[in-house]
Order: structure tokens, then C-alpha cells, then sequence
């Protein structure tokens, strides 16, 4: 008898916890319900604010040149210990290295592939640096510290066209 008794109080046990356990699932389920509607809720009164009140997305601002550069000049040569004549020929060279640089940026830009463009202005900025300050030395050097990080190509096209232009106003200089 105590073993039918036993085996009673076992089941009633083992009924209970069933019956407890789907108490709680059915809380769990309706309380996850009622959080999918809220979800829901949220996500079409986010939609329609956005239709009826679109936000506007802001960029941050981009640094661009504004042709304000001093004009170029050769005195880091002269402080090297340079003759004029030859400090006019390195700056030639220059020229030269940037006219040849001018096409393969042009082509960068149309892919547009900022890493390149980036490594193809710090090879010019190296040598205008070396050679000189002002012109077109700032500005390749703000030109290439812009590719580093920036990603906008109005941005990359308007360095560009001070970049031929600052090119332009050295040839006048220097040639």
C-alpha cells in the first residue's frame, strides 16, 4: 500500500511540473507575442514617419582647397647649397614627374580606386616637398592627406583640377 501511495504522490509530482511547465511556456510565448507586435508597432511607425517626414542625411564637410596657395618656391634647394640654374632644373624634373603622373590619377579616378590615387600623389608631394614649399607642394600635400582617409569622388575631382592648375601656374614659373 505505501508503495501505491508513493507512486501517487510521484505522479501527481510529475503532473504538476507539466502543468508548471506549460504555464510558463504559454507566458513565454504570449509575452514574446505581445513583444513582436510592439516590434512591429515600432518598425511601421518608424516607416511611415520616414515617408511623411523624411530626414535629411548630413554629410560631414569636405576639406576642399581653395586656391589660395602661396606661389611655389625652390628654397629648401637653395638652403642645400644649390645654384639657382640647378634648383630650376630639379624643378623641371618635377614638372616632368607630375605631367607623367597626371594621366595614371585620371585613370585611379575613374575605377575609382582612392588606395592608388593615394600612392600616385605621395610620390609627386615627396618630391615637390623636397624641392620646395607653397603651390603646388601644399597642395599635393593636402591632396594626398585627403586620400588617406576620404572616400568622395567630387571631392578626389576637385583636388585633381587645383592639381593641374597649381601644375599650370609652375610651368609659368618655371618654365
Amino acid at each position: 500500500m505505501l508503495f501505491y501511495i508513493i507512486l501517487f504522490v510521484f505522479i501527481l509530482l510529475i503532473i504538476f511540473i507539466i502543468y508548471n511547465e506549460y504555464k510558463n511556456e504559454k507566458n513565454y510565448q504570449k509575452e514574446r507575442e505581445r513583444k513582436r507586435h510592439q516590434n512591429t508597432r515600432q518598425k511601421d511607425s518608424k516607416i511611415i514617419t520616414e515617408i511623411f517626414s523624411p530626414t535629411i542625411q548630413i554629410k560631414p564637410p569636405i576639406s576642399f582647397p581653395q586656391l589660395k596657395y602661396p606661389p611655389f618656391n625652390h628654397t629648401r634647394l637653395i638652403a642645400m647649397g644649390f645654384s639657382q640654374k640647378d634648383a630650376k632644373e630639379f624643378v623641371n624634373e618635377l614638372i616632368g614627374q607630375i605631367e607623367a603622373q597626371i594621366p595614371l590619377i585620371d585613370e585611379a579616378m575613374k575605377i575609382p580606386d582612392f588606395r592608388r590615387m593615394e600612392r600616385l600623389t605621395h610620390s609627386i608631394k615627396g618630391s615637390a616637398t623636397n624641392l620646395g614649399n607653397g603651390g603646388i607642394s601644399d597642395l599635393l600635400v593636402d591632396y594626398n592627406t585627403y586620400l588617406k582617409g576620404g572616400q568622395d569622388l567630387s571631392a578626389a575631382e576637385t583636388y585633381f583640377a587645383h592639381l593641374k592648375y597649381y601644375l599650370k601656374i609652375l610651368k609659368d614659373q618655371y618654365i
